[in-house]
């Protein structure tokens, strides 16, 4: 598909972040070298030379006997014993030739303004302006347009950022005087939202926001069939008892809690999302159930393919 962007406020600045750079063209740096592309220094007057295959082996072989630097012609590597500062004021044009150069300041990128002189300038006011604040104003969105880019943002992704498997609600505390909004459609709220992106929703949006997490609920599976006597009918009982079932929690949630009993009973886990609920028994207990939500077979059955995959390499992080 097509892809289109609409650019507001904008400064053309045609360098890379770094300290300012002298008149030569340097190509790039790193650390404790400069590289300058098209340029040579010193030619003819060489130490030794050797195939230039491996640069980093040149650069080795430079500071192991102390010299200034190499160029590199036609597949040669040239070395040079004079300083880097002799080195770089002899540097020359050279067509297809790369100079390196020992700079021990060289720990950054370095940049250079090209252009003419007028632009050069024009673009060093900016900066400086840039720098100073002078104009943040010119360069900041207005509230038409902050507002332009949040309402794309929720058009974008209506349900929130945060992964399907961590979200659960959460009550942030008591009221602030400051007023509170929705994330999704901007009017008031309560101080409540989704404990995992930790942002604010209306009613209706943190229900939809939570309604498209996996919810998961769990119970000791052999509760009440300790008595013999009609232990079929007295499991039921057990089932209907929400008192036997754990709290409402996310799947990430559901793992950690399995991974912290210590009991070899058999486990009933019920999973709803989205208007669907499977239930399933797990007659090996916590560490069974917990190894089924981490590798997903559940998920087909709710149409959450890859959301229970997400919760075993967020929980194991």
């Amino acid at each position: 598909g097509e892809f289109g962007m609409d650019i507001r406020r904008v400064m053309v600045i045609p360098v890379v972040i770094g300290p300012a750079l002298s008149s030569q063209e340097a190509f790039r740096t790193s650390c404790g070298w400069v590289e300058y592309e098209n340029m040579d220094s010193l030619a003819g007057q060489n130490e030794g030379e050797i195939p230039a295959d491996y640069i980093d082996e040149c650069k080795s072989l430079c500071e192991r006997h102390d010299w200034g630097g190499f160029s590199v012609f036609k597949g040669r590597a040239y070395f040079r014993k004079h300083t880097g500062g002799d080195l770089k004021k002899n540097l020359v044009s050279k067509g297809n030739c790369r100079m390196f150069i020992r700079d021990i300041s060289a720990d950054h990128p370095e940049f250079r303004i090209t252009g003419t002189e007028e632009e050069r300038d024009a673009t060093l006011a900016r900066l400086r302006g840039w720098v100073s604040g002078a104009i943040r104003k010119e360069l900041n969105a207005t509230v038409e347009e902050v507002g332009l880019l949040h309402q794309g943002q929720r058009e974008l992704n209506p349900g929130g950022s945060c992964q399907l498997d961590h979200r659960s609600r959460m009550n942030f505390g008591v009221m602030t005087i400051r007023r509170l909004i929705c994330a999704v459609c901007g009017e008031g709220c309560r101080n409540e939202g989704c404990g995992a992106c930790k942002q604010r929703f209306c009613a209706k949006h943190l229900a939809e926001h939570l309604d498209a997490a996996p919810k998961v609920q769990w119970m000791w599976a052999d509760a009440g069939t300790l008595i013999p006597v009609f232990a079929g009918m007295r499991k039921e009982m057990a089932k209907r008892n929400k008192a036997r079932w754990s709290p409402t929690m996310n799947v990430s949630e559901a793992i950690l809690a399995f991974e912290q009993q210590t009991a070899a009973r058999p486990v009933r886990l019920s999973i709803e999302c989205l208007g669907t609920t499977i239930e399933k028994e797990f007659e090996k207990g916590p560490a069974q159930a917990k190894e089924e939500l981490e590798r997903g077979e559940l998920r087909s059955d709710l149409g959450l393919d890859g959301v229970f995959k997400r919760s075993c390499s967020s929980a194991s992080m």
